[in-house]
């Protein structure tokens, strides 16, 4: 049987590596990755979508691809306006859909769940849209883009993603390289009562394969199935990263809880105990085969 053909945008980025290397360990996918790095490898598009046309974008991807699953983005939660925020993920994203439209193929759009109001203690599908940020209005006008054009399009909205070297506006991920890399104790800054349900990036990439192989269409919430708080994550980062010690803690800011209702039509998730050890483990291993090199 013919493997399916999946194209990956984004795939230098935290949620395209994982996504990309999930596909690539299965052998019913070949996959080509879409970014600006511009490395020699194969089944490599090179694109700036910053600054790439839609004829330019069209030319560049000429296979006959299965799927896009589009994951480039930029992020940027300052009040600024930022012209390349746009561009990438709210123009070059509609360029995607005009040729998935074109080729009559499936569409896998990672958005987020911000696009509801950034300050909302609970969110799931029944709130009303209020992006409070130009981040999350871009992904917004993306994501209507997408409905109106597309016929079954899927619609992924993220909270915070954490792993290794994930980026560092989610203070959890710094928490994490540091304390493998440095071994540098984790703050805590407030109180640490706040409640998460945050979620693996490998979880993320098994949540979009597992919408490619179902055939899932339509907005999902995407998050992880257990709620900790900040204090119970950061203290098991430091009980089973460096044992016996404790979280550094500084200031007294409340934050408000922050829950995401995950979408039932999507599997449970690793509980984040077991998502640490997974990345301490492909950590080492890592580590392992640089220093053999």
């Amino acid at each position: 049987m013919e493997a399916v053909k999946i194209l990956i945008t984004g795939s230098s980025g935290f949620l395209g590596r994982a996504t990309a290397e999930l596909f690539a360990k299965d052998s019913n996918y070949e996959i080509f990755r879409l970014g600006r790095q511009n490395p020699i490898q194969e089944n490599y598009i090179y694109s700036n979508l910053a600054k790439e046309s839609f004829t330019s974008l069209k030319n560049k991807i000429s296979i006959n691809f299965d799927a896009i699953i589009h994951l480039a983005a930029l992020t940027d939660f300052s009040k600024n306006f930022d012209a390349e925020l746009f561009q990438i993920n709210t123009i070059a994203t509609s360029f995607l859909a005009d040729i998935a439209s074109e080729r009559r193929i499936r569409f896998i759009f990672a958005s987020t769940a911000t696009v509801v109001g950034s300050r909302k203690i609970c969110i799931n599908s029944k709130l009303t849209m209020q992006p409070d940020s130009n981040y999350a209005l871009s992904k917004w006008l993306a994501e209507h883009y997408l409905i109106a054009k597309l016929k079954y399009p899927l619609i992924l909205r993220f909270g915070g993603i954490f792993g290794f070297n994930g980026p560092s506006h989610l203070a959890l991920n710094k928490s994490i390289t540091e304390v493998l890399t440095k071994r540098k104790i984790p703050t805590i800054y407030g109180l640490g009562k706040a409640k998460r349900n945050y979620i693996y990036v490998k979880d993320v990439a098994r949540m979009i394969k597992f919408g490619l192989e179902n055939n899932k269409k339509g907005i999902h919430f995407i998050a992880g199935t257990e709620i900790l708080s900040i204090e119970q994550m950061v203290t098991k980062i430091c009980d089973l990263y460096i044992p016996g010690s404790l979280p550094i803690r500084t200031g007294r800011r409340k934050i408000e809880n922050q829950i995401i209702e995950p979408s039932k039509d999507f599997p449970s998730t690793l509980n984040f105990e077991d998502a640490l050890r997974d990345i301490q483990s492909s950590y080492l291993q890592t580590n392992k085969l640089l220093v053999k090199k």
